[in-house]
């Protein structure tokens, strides 16, 4: 969490004043670009959010907001607001001041290593002993698997399988031309040997595919 105080605005005419601050908080369970949409449409509902800008290559949200907003009280932010608007959709917020401040500039693995934040990676190891049920995340997408418990009212759920994901992970690189393994080389891989190192890391560096992935927020390429 790091929050900023920046410019300020009066406005004689009309008798109103503004100053605007920003925030920049973590979240966990955003895992696709339909996730990271809703997210920014959500926050800017609230009364008082001048901006949001979600990240989900850094699983980041920045909050540009108004103190004299119903989202502040007091001349505080009123993080309650903002952490039971994300709730609704599903959403966690990660407020941990004293980790961002020894590192402002940790990177979404490292992020993702210290709060368990699931990516394919982890699915695929978790699929090599059998299939699990899998839910729509935020984004709410019909075919959607990203969610480990459901978000939607009245959801059951798919079950998936090793074979289900790599397809789908092939699905989604082939869409932006990356060149990778088949599915078929993905599940013989990580069902026999618990895929290369390589390869691996390669996929961690994935969010969970889901047809919302292949929008804006998302860039396949692994950070280096």
């Amino acid at each position: 969490l790091s929050t900023d105080s920046s410019a300020y605005h009066d406005s004689e005419a009309s008798g109103s004043c503004s100053e605007i601050g920003s925030v920049e908080l973590f979240i966990e369970k955003m895992v696709c670009g339909g996730c990271a949409t809703t997210v920014e449409t959500t926050l800017k509902e609230i009364n008082g959010i001048v901006s949001v800008r979600a990240s989900l290559e850094t699983s980041t949200v920045i909050i540009s907001f108004d103190y004299y907003g119903q989202v502040c009280s007091f001349g505080r932010l009123n993080l309650t607001t903002i952490t039971a608007a994300l709730d609704g959709i599903g959403m966690n917020v990660f407020i941990d001041p004293i980790s961002l401040r020894d590192d402002p500039g940790q990177t979404l693995r490292s992020f993702k290593e210290n709060n368990k934040v699931e990516t394919p990676l982890t699915l695929l190891d978790e699929l090599r002993v059998g299939s699990v049920r899998r839910y729509r995340c935020a984004c709410g997408c019909e075919d959607c698997i990203c969610s480990p418990e459901p978000v939607h009212k009245g959801d059951e759920g798919k079950l998936c399988s090793l074979s289900d994901l790599c397809e789908r992970l092939e699905n989604s690189l082939a869409s932006v031309g990356e060149q990778w393994p088949t599915a078929k080389e993905m599940e013989t891989e990580f069902r026999y040997h618990g895929g290369s190192q390589e390869l691996r890391a390669r996929v961690d560096a994935l969010p969970l595919p889901c047809s919302c992935s292949l929008k804006t927020h998302w860039s396949p390429t692994p950070e280096t």
